[in-house]
């Protein structure tokens, strides 16, 4: 994989990751939410 592959790559997670944690937190899951930052 190239540099720049890598880069998108880990952008791309990242924001899905985001994503994933504002769904959980309009679900009103803090702890889970929570779970998933301390996780990483």
């Amino acid at each position: 994989m190239t540099l720049a592959g890598a880069a998108v790559g880990r952008i791309y997670n990242f924001s899905n990751y985001f994503k994933e944690l504002r769904r959980m937190m309009a679900g009103g899951s803090p702890s889970s939410a929570l779970l998933l930052v301390t996780s990483q």
